[in-house]
């Protein structure tokens, strides 16, 4: 095995998250502009006839909660990582991290979702 060799398996599991976290983060923000500026995705495809008295960037009623929602899981994050939270919630975050459902179970539910 060369150095090189080796140095390629370092590093390919350090990209493999990268990228697929980059192509997720491109696909939410793309879903989420529809959200924010829904009349920005009606004229770009066409849908209103009359573009005159439309502005693309007119924010949308489910905008302002979005964000507020975000801004609170992004600092709840932000905590827990930093460990600045109150034990009790701690805990549940755990719980829920560390909770497994059997094979059998998870695949009744998608069956159920499907």
């Amino acid at each position: 095995m060369t150095l090189k060799e080796s140095e390629r398996k370092k590093l390919k599991p350090r990209f493999v998250p990268l990228i697929v976290f980059l192509a997720t983060l491109v696909v939410v923000l793309i879903s989420l502009t529809a959200i924010v500026f829904p009349t920005l995705v009606i004229r770009s495809m066409g849908g209103v006839e009359d573009y005159s008295g439309i502005n693309p960037f007119e924010i949308g009623m489910w905008a302002y909660p979005l964000l507020i929602t975000n801004f609170i899981l992004l600092v709840s994050g932000i905590l827990y990582t930093k460990n600045r939270l109150p034990t009790s919630i701690t805990n549940s975050i755990r719980f829920i991290f560390n909770f497994e459902v059997s094979a059998q179970v998870a695949f009744i539910v998608i069956i159920v979702f499907i």
